[in-house]
C-alpha cells in the first residue's frame, strides 16, 4: 500500500493523525541527518505494527510531503 504523509518535525509529542486520504505525523527530530525520516518510519511500524523493515520512503525524503510504501 502507497499512502501520502505530510511530517511535522521538532514538535514536542509523537502522533500519527489520520486525516481523510492523508497521514500527518509529528516528530521530536530535527529534519537533519535523515533524523526526521528515521524516526517517521518508526511510528508508522509502530501504529501499523509492522516490522520497521516493512516501511520505506519512495520519494520526498527532503521533503516534510512523502510517498511511503508499507508492505505486510
Amino acid at each position: 500500500m502507497i499512502v501520502s504523509i505530510r511530517v511535522y518535525p521538532r514538535k514536542k509529542h509523537q502522533k500519527v493523525i489520520l486525516k481523510g486520504d492523508k497521514i500527518h505525523i509529528h516528530v521530536r527530530s530535527v529534519p537533519d541527518k535523515s533524523l526526521a525520516n528515521k524516526e517517521t518510519i518508526q511510528l508508522l511500524a509502530e501504529h501499523f505494527q509492522i516490522p520497521s523493515s516493512n516501511v520505506r520512503i519512495i520519494s520526498g525524503t527532503r521533503s516534510r510531503d512523502k510517498l511511503v510504501e508499507i508492505s505486510e
